[in-house]
């Protein structure tokens, strides 16, 4: 998104037909609504009309501004900033009246979005219908300001260096999509935002959870990426602070920030783990809580018997899962996901935009595994691979990739026995059952002489290892959320569909 002169804006707006004037919002990366420039010409108009505003200086102080920008991933937009390399100007514009406490909620969040730069953040709303003016302190008090002062702010910040660049670099998605297992403390202290299409199933499943005659059990379904894990551990969160005791029941490997939730007072478990035996009645019988939540329920061996104890109970329970996400041939027979979906109609909430992973990596992951699909044009530079003859050559390329920072998951060991990857991947790194809801920057995973696609065009494994050699590595790649460099092995088939992949 390029930055504009906000007179500029209004000149083509009322002097060019809207025919015309399509291509140059284009140019500027803006999509301005009528709505918004019948307000900002009130604004201008406004300031134009203060001492000393003249129309040369409201000229310039309308300059460099970046109209309409919206987040990347995340959705959130703001109508006006001026980035200076000391302060931040951010208008809002309304053209009705919204209400104060409305508008103090906006102001507060785009604080929040804000403060990441690292630089003094000056938050304004000028509503049109009624002429008056707003602004937030450090603190999140909404308090009134006249048009002069948010004048002045804009003015000010023209006398620092303006940023013109790039904007969506300043915003790595990174910085506000935490994982509640990456990034715990940060997510116990509410240090995270959700996305317009997670607050709108949030607000969804709490009214499902607050409505007695709504039934037992909603879902929350979505591919890698989606933020299925932040949303329900989010939705746990504010039903804890209401006073429900929520259990968590997970059908995988608990990892790290599951352990620093529960020494928190999260009551987490495996699913298993979710009954205990009732000697009185001589029968399993779920654990005391409020609210169930089971998360990757798609892998769920006892969803049964969790689901049947349920009814009894009359209790809430939200699942989450994705019908993809598997490990074992077992696993995807069971096919929870249709029974899940065959409980939940009409409590079903999909999440379908990725927030996690760039999205050249994504396209990149999605080619990968399904040869009827292609990566975007811009992979290079998310994606790297190297080749290797035999295993010995890739266990060595791994360790070297895990000292440049990468992430290097390990495919899941046998809990007995000898696994046919034994000393392959380097045995600090955490398996793909445990990185199940983790988010890593940069990953790395091996495409060994087991993987082919089969004739629907999915990329499958010949190996009959315990666990699927595609939906582990799907599992491993699928955690990466700016680069990955995938290492192949003796697969001159893979490595040509690979290279067509990136050389497009």
């Amino acid at each position: 998104m390029k930055t504009v002169n906000l007179i500029s804006v209004l000149a083509v707006n009322k002097g060019v037909p809207s025919d015309k004037r399509v291509a140059l919002y284009e140019l500027w990366g803006i999509k301005p609504k009528a709505a918004e420039l019948n307000t900002l010409e009130v604004f201008i108009d406004g300031i134009l009309q203060l001492d000393p505003y003249s129309p040369e200086r409201v000229t310039r102080m309308m300059s460099a501004c970046y109209f309409g920008f919206v987040i990347p991933q995340i959705g959130k937009e703001m109508d006006c900033l001026w980035i200076g390399n000391k302060t931040i100007v951010n208008v809002e514009l309304k053209s009705q009246d919204v209400g104060e406490d409305a508008i103090k909620k906006q102001l507060v969040q785009n604080r929040q979005y804000l403060a990441p730069l690292n630089r003094d953040v000056a938050s304004f709303t000028f509503d049109s219908s009624t002429g008056n003016s707003y602004a937030v302190d450090v603190n999140g008090n909404l308090y009134s300001v006249t048009l002069k002062d948010i004048g002045t702010s804009i003015y000010k910040v023209h006398q620092e260096k303006m940023y013109e660049d790039d904007i969506e670099a300043l915003f790595p998605p990174e910085r506000y999509l935490v994982s509640p297992f990456n990034a715990t403390t940060a997510f116990m202290n509410g240090q995270y935002f959700l996305t317009n299409q997670q607050e709108e199933i949030k607000k969804k499943i709490l009214d499902f959870v607050n409505d007695a005659s709504s039934g037992n059990f909603s879902s929350l379904t979505g591919g890698p990426g989606t933020g299925k894990t932040l949303l329900l551990y989010d939705i746990a969160r504010t039903l804890k602070k209401t006073g429900r005791k929520v259990w968590i029941g997970h059908a995988g490997t608990l990892n790290e920030g599951h352990i620093t939730l529960i020494n928190n007072g999260w009551q987490i478990s495996y699913t298993r783990d979710m009954m205990s035996y009732d000697q009185n009645n001589k029968s399993f019988v779920l654990k005391e809580a409020d609210v169930y939540m089971i998360d990757e329920a798609q892998r769920c061996y006892n969803l049964t018997s969790i689901v049947n104890e349920i009814n009894k109970t009359g209790k809430k329970c939200v699942f989450s899962y994705d019908a993809e996400q598997v490990m074992k041939d077992e696993e995807q027979k069971r096919n929870n996901a249709a029974y899940i979906e065959s409980m939940t109609s009409g409590h079903t909430h999909v999440l379908t935009s990725n927030v996690r992973t760039n999205a050249a990596v994504y396209s990149f992951v999605k080619a990968l595994f399904n040869k009827r699909d292609q990566a975007s044009k811009d992979t290079k530079g998310h994606v790297e691979i190297t080749y290797c003859q035999t295993r010995g050559e890739a266990c060595i390329m791994l360790r070297l990739l895990l000292d440049k920072g990468y992430r290097v998951p390990q495919f899941t060991p046998k809990q007995y026995g000898r696994e046919d990857y034994f000393g392959l991947f380097p045995d600090t790194e955490p398996s793909a059952h445990e990185v199940i809801g983790q988010e890593f920057d940069d990953v790395a995973g091996m495409l060994s002489e087991n993987m082919n696609y089969d004739a629907t065009g999915k990329l499958v494994s010949s190996s009959t290892y315990l666990y699927r050699e595609d939906k582990m590595l799907y599992q491993i790649l699928s955690r990466a959320r700016r680069k990955i460099h995938l290492v192949i092995v003796n697969n001159p088939t893979m490595l040509e569909r690979c290279t067509r992949l990136l050389n497009r």
